[in-house]
């Protein structure tokens, strides 16, 4: 009787997973996808609401995963505006006999939650009637994918990148290719086991990649293009996801269930 939820290449691919959270330990800065997947197609809900309801709506609405833009939540835009009706088929002799105040309230959508948050705004919206019309988006600039690529502010040397690294990852010993004394200015990074991304994170201008499962000849290929490598163990860049995981779980269900850590044990030994 117990319930499995398996993620792995999804968690990976996620703005807030595993690379990024190395990349903002190293203090990395205008950190962007290294190898793009697809892009999140999303949509425009607009609806129109009696002004005293509009608040609520964009809170139940939110909940129901609208209106979240970048680390943004509850992104709505709202325009006041008025309403005309009539009973029946009896002409509009009279403006102000014949209208209400409503607001225009307008919230982005990812396509996954479309038809869930229809039916919330159906089953939260005062009237029995609700109108609405959803637009399709045709911006591909929210992507996602495989590994991050970001700059640091201040350069650092090479070996003080790997000490860090050390530290953030509780590694004792680990493996790199290059100068200790290399400027690094430019570093991309993919947990687990990335070595096939290697060539792309050169092209797209790092001078450090960082990833686990290096073999001979990748090293080799590494030294070839000039390109720093630090072997930082499958294990360490992708164990941290136990700890990362139980804190999100926390945060964001509160006390409705209580957390255990199980942590895997690295199966290599180190002399």
């Amino acid at each position: 009787n117990l319930t499995v939820y398996t993620l792995h290449t999804n968690f990976d691919s996620s703005s807030i997973g595993l690379n990024y959270t190395i990349a903002k330990g190293l203090g990395l800065d205008n950190i962007d996808v290294l190898s793009v997947s697809g892009y999140n197609e999303n949509y425009k809900l607009v609806t129109f609401v009696p002004e005293e309801y509009t608040l609520k709506l964009v809170n139940v609405l939110s909940e129901a995963g609208a209106g979240n833009i970048g680390k943004f939540s509850h992104r709505s835009y709202i325009t006041a505006g008025i309403t005309t009706l009539s009973d029946g088929n009896a002409e509009i002799n009279n403006l102000d006999l014949s209208k209400e105040s409503e607001d225009k309230l307008e919230m982005t959508v990812p396509k996954n939650k479309l038809n869930k948050i229809i039916q919330v705004l159906k089953e939260a919206h005062p009237y029995e009637e609700v109108l609405y019309d959803i637009y399709k988006i045709e911006d591909k600039s929210q992507v996602y994918g495989i590994g991050t690529i970001g700059e640091f502010y201040t350069p650092f040397r090479l070996f003080e990148i790997i000490e860090i690294i050390k530290r953030n990852l509780n590694i004792s010993h680990l493996s790199y290719v290059g100068d200790p004394e290399k400027i690094i200015e430019r570093v991309a990074i993919c947990t687990g086991s990335g070595a096939s991304l290697m060539k792309e994170a050169k092209l797209k201008g790092a001078d450090l990649y960082i990833t686990g499962d290096i073999k001979y000849h990748d090293a080799i290929d590494a030294s070839e293009m000039d390109l720093a490598l630090i072997d930082a163990t499958h294990y360490s860049t992708e164990i941290i996801s136990v700890n990362f995981l139980a804190k999100y779980i926390k945060k964001h269900f509160k006390s409705e269930f209580e957390v255990f850590e199980l942590i895997e044990k690295n199966p290599f030994s180190y002399a």
